[in-house]
């Protein structure tokens, strides 16, 4: 089967998840091409990407060879060659802007070529709402034909939609399959007008091998040393952790904390830090490659995950970095926030706290730092709980048969 994966960003350091499936199905025996809108040359490349030679799979729509936009004299020449080339096309397009269709644009025609030339194609799988949008307008253009499949993953719902109540509504109507990454991002989707019978929580999996169980032993008084790891934006919570920290070295607790990552937000964190005088506990190492970010994993005692609602009601699915830590042993505080209480079931497999409470966190942290044995039976239990529904292996097969059923 010929399989095109639609993506804003490609390779993207923070989408292993995306990842897991282009090679799940490679490994499966499909055919696979990746159309992404940009490429950051900053992000580390995966060694996935290089042993199943991803980027020679890849065509970026819109853009040059390594990621840049044309100029304007430049993609207007790229449209009006398209418009000869192609002038039903060229057509419909115009046609769709004197109707105000925001499903089509004249960048369309830009990205009709890389479509043509790469296909034809037996099904596209979108990898977020905005980009189920892009598919499908290349599909009413005729760029390829069958089934459409969309993954929602979290910002794609939880901000876009309350700003767009229609947003998604033409996809709805004429997508084939949806695939929301949680339970509460499915409700949200079926509470605005996705058909529940074309709708099926898909978790995001890992690769279990990648993660082998540690049996961790501390003691209480041993230093401790945190674990965050995402992007520095705001639903992330880090500035939640940096303050329950202080809290912890102003009682003379010996704890550490690194933040891996890279962001927006990352001055606003370097000055909270240095403002609570934490410059010698709390480290923001950067972003890192999911193997460093692997090893650290297997070196930390506990991988605090923070995530809130963010001011514009960005939220998150369930992130990978907790299944991953939950998979190798690693213990794991959360917040009752998205699709966590999924994974994380409290006082069971990890400990969840309120959103943007740092009391609340440097109270559990405090806590487990006193009582170090009573995580040790969770640790098992998170293991289990990843392996019965977040195996990469077993989702990839479920999305398989998903495949095949619409293509049959």
């Amino acid at each position: 089967m010929r399989i095109a994966y639609v993506v804003n960003t490609f390779p993207s350091v923070s989408q292993t998840f995306v990842l897991n499936q282009m090679t799940g199905m490679i490994d499966r025996g499909h055919d696979v091409t990746i159309f992404a809108v940009r490429r950051d040359t900053a992000m580390p490349v995966s060694p996935l990407i290089v042993r199943y030679r991803l980027l020679a799979r890849t065509r970026y729509l819109g853009a040059k060879p390594n990621g840049s936009r044309w100029g304007h004299g430049t993609m207007l020449a790229m449209l009006a060659r398209e418009a000869v080339v192609r002038p039903g096309v060229a057509w419909r397009v115009a046609a769709a802007r004197r109707r105000c269709d925001p499903l089509i644009g004249y960048r369309h025609l830009v990205m009709l070529r890389p479509w043509i030339e790469a296909g034809p194609f037996d099904l596209v799988h979108a990898q977020f709402g905005p980009q189920g949008l892009m598919a499908l307008g290349m599909r009413l253009l005729g760029a390829w034909r069958g089934p459409l499949v969309t993954s929602f993953r979290g910002y794609d719902v939880m901000r876009d939609v309350p700003a767009q109540p229609d947003l998604y509504r033409r996809l709805f109507a004429e997508g084939e399959y949806f695939l929301p990454v949680s339970a509460s991002l499915r409700e949200q989707l079926v509470a605005h007008g996705c058909d529940p019978g074309r709708t099926e929580i898909h978790y995001s999996g890992i690769e279990l091998a990648r993660f082998p169980f540690v049996k961790r032993q501390r003691s209480a008084g041993d230093p401790v040393h945190l674990l965050c790891v995402g992007r520095l934006v705001d639903k992330k919570g880090f500035a939640d952790v940096i303050a329950a920290v202080a809290k912890l070295v102003a009682e003379g607790r010996p704890v550490r904390c690194t933040i891996v990552g890279d962001g927006p937000l990352r001055e606003t964190l370097e000055r909270q830090i240095a403002r609570l005088g934490l410059s010698e506990r709390v480290q923001l190492a950067g972003p890192g490659a999911h193997e460093d970010v692997i090893a650290r994993m297997q070196c930390a005692d506990l991988l605090v995950a923070p995530s809130v609602t963010a001011a514009n009601g960005d939220q998150e699915g369930i992130p990978n970095v907790i299944k991953e830590a939950m998979a190798a042993g690693l213990p794991v505080i959360s917040t009752r926030h998205g699709g966590i209480p999924e994974l994380v079931v409290d006082g069971e497999t990890g400990w969840l706290v309120p959103e943007r409470d740092p009391t609340a966190l440097a109270d559990r942290l405090r806590l487990w730092m006193d009582q170090p044995g009573r995580g040790r039976g969770m640790s098992r239990a998170g293991r289990a709980q990843v392996e019965a529904k977040f195996d990469a292996s077993q989702l990839n097969d479920r999305l398989d048969a998903i495949y095949r059923s619409l293509t049959a």
